[in-house]
């Protein structure tokens, strides 16, 4: 075969062929009708904007009830006695310590029923906006009981 024959055959039957729009409808015509499977039968809808600031908020609120808990509030605290001038305070280091674990245990129930009172409403959140999404709700609620465990523990040692 000579070069020359085979090129202009080539030509011809470039020649022949329709413009690339022609053949962009075309396939995208054939595309539409070939029918797609659906995975399930409603569609997901995406995650809201608020919803990650929410959480965001939430977990930064139960570190700070953590953290503020965790902070020492002193050996030594002022008892006043009936004898004294209420002017002045009396430091007890034996009986000090006694209220001060009371009252760091008082305080501690109060800061983990609160600290639960998050964790529930974090998880409510991510119950109600991530049904759709089992994966990220699996992840997301396995986070949160993790946080809770850990901040509980920490909570009431």
């Amino acid at each position: 075969m000579n070069i020359e024959e085979r090129l202009r055959e080539d030509a011809a039957r470039f020649a022949s062929m329709p413009a690339p729009g022609y053949l962009r409808q075309h396939l995208k015509a054939a595309l539409d009708a070939v029918p797609v499977p659906h995975r399930s039968s409603r569609a997901v809808r995406p995650v809201r904007k608020w919803f990650v600031p929410a959480v965001a908020v939430l977990t930064l609120a139960m570190a700070a009830l953590i953290l503020s808990a965790g902070v020492d509030t002193g050996q030594y605290m002022p008892l006043l006695t009936s004898s004294q001038s209420q002017d002045r305070a009396v430091y007890a280091p034996e009986q000090s310590e006694a209220m001060v674990q009371g009252l760091s245990w008082d305080h501690n129930w109060k800061a983990a029923a609160i600290f639960g009172g998050l964790a529930v409403a974090a998880g409510a959140l991510c119950l109600v906006e991530l049904k759709g999404r089992p994966r990220l709700l699996v992840l997301a609620l396995s986070a949160l009981a993790l946080l809770t465990a850990s901040g509980l523990l920490l909570l009431l040692r």
